[in-house]
């Protein structure tokens, strides 16, 4: 029986595009990629990181699934994050850009998100 081959996800791809991009065009790239896509996404720039906030263009009240991707040692690295079903509204990264000479995992040292509750009123 033939093997299954499943679709990549939404952060598969973005991750394949950023190691492609310099982190400066991070943002510009992800937003263009996930629109093209249909993807249902927030997303949100610092200093060598990128926050998405996907979500589910069809019914964006289901909630949403955030994600981190940053500067690793050779190339951009993605984990998800806490702030589920929150809607994202900015991001500040501090001290990313010296990962690749430390030993301490980049996503325990990476931004502030701000986010809030979905406003399920609408």
């Amino acid at each position: 029986m033939p093997a299954i081959r499943r679709r990549p996800s939404p952060r598969t791809i973005v991750l394949e595009r950023l190691m492609a991009r310099p982190p400066a065009e991070w943002k510009a790239s992800a937003d263009a990629l996930l629109d093209s896509l249909e993807v249902g996404a927030e997303t949100a720039a610092g200093n060598c990181a990128l926050v998405i906030n996907f979500f589910a263009r069809a019914d964006p009240v289901a909630g949403s699934w955030p994600y981190v991707f940053w500067c690793g040692t050779k190339a951009p690295q993605t984990t998800a994050i806490e702030g589920k079903d929150l809607h994202l509204y900015q991001v500040e990264a501090r001290g990313l850009e010296s990962t690749a000479r430390t030993r301490r995992p980049a996503a325990s040292r990476c931004c502030s998100v701000v986010a809030a509750p979905e406003d399920r009123s609408r």
